[in-house]
């Protein structure tokens, strides 16, 4: 593999993709003017559990449906060999997010300018990096991308949470 492999030219265009699923959710929810509302719907699954709220707008039900489900790529065998290293190594890896990779984002040009106007650069910066550490450690533990798995939805949030970042920026 080359050391060249992730560069500008090919990354740039992933940076502008964005999660349509999601996207396409956090849009219907501001155009009926529901946000706060959804807000405290989806703060109210404690713990990444529970069932997604029957009263949310059709878009977001469709989201939490599709996205509940790993894409045919997943490799199961892969996964479980990633979440058998949590037990093994959950202390580096936690060390190493919250020393290095997020430390790094909140230096770079564009990443930080989202984190600026976001708040979360100045604000629950504790908070920030308590819920990314609370979100590896559902991805990576057992059961955690399967059915009704605390990863699952973590990830779900985690996404909602950067296409709500994304809203106001797009419609600049």
């Amino acid at each position: 593999m080359s050391a060249n492999r992730w560069t500008d030219e090919l990354l740039d265009p992933q940076r502008k993709a964005g999660d349509p699923l999601a996207d396409t959710a956090i849009e219907e929810i501001y155009a009926l003017g529901r946000q706060d509302e959804v807000r405290q719907s989806l703060l109210a699954r404690d713990n990444n559990t529970g069932a997604v709220p029957a009263e949310l707008p059709p878009r977001l039900q469709e989201y939490f449906a599709r996205s509940a489900e790993l894409p045919a790529w997943a490799d199961q065998a892969l996964i479980a060999r990633g979440q058998g290293l949590l037990g093994r190594y959950q202390g580096h890896i936690v060390t190493t997010l919250l020393c290095g990779s997020l430390p790094l984002c909140y230096s770079c040009a564009d990443g930080a300018q989202v984190l600026y106007r976001s708040t979360r650069l100045t604000q629950g910066v504790f908070r920030r990096l308590m819920e990314t550490a609370q979100f590896v450690v559902d991805v990576l533990e057992t059961g955690g991308l399967g059915p009704q798995g605390r990863g699952v939805s973590s990830a779900q949030k985690i996404r909602l949470l950067h296409a709500t970042m994304r809203w106001p920026t797009a419609r600049r």
